[in-house]
């Protein structure tokens, strides 16, 4: 299953309400074995998307992070990007702890 975040959200990919879409769409997919979310090159650079999109889905959707982790994958996210997602999965992942 491929979720284009640009075709989901337009032009708003750094927003919470955009992050809050792309989670539902996950929470919607979930029973397909892979996940991918595509940006197709854009630079989304957002705390605030990424922890909504992902970083909320153990607190509001009761998900593990196992299962998260094995489930999604982010084919083309910039290194730096990428970064900025570990970042905000380490910071949820200490609230857990």
């Amino acid at each position: 299953m491929d979720i284009d975040v640009q075709s989901v959200c337009g032009e708003d990919i750094i927003s919470r309400d955009a992050g809050l879409k792309i989670r539902n769409l996950i929470l919607e997919s979930w029973d397909h074995d892979k996940i991918r979310i595509l940006v197709k090159g854009r630079v989304i650079a957002s705390v605030s998307f990424f922890d909504e999109a992902i970083g909320l889905l153990t607190k509001k959707s009761g998900k593990s992070w196992p299962k998260i982790r094995a489930k999604l994958e982010f084919p083309d996210l910039t290194p730096e990007d990428r970064a900025l997602l570990n970042s905000v999965i380490r910071t949820r992942l200490e609230e857990h702890r």
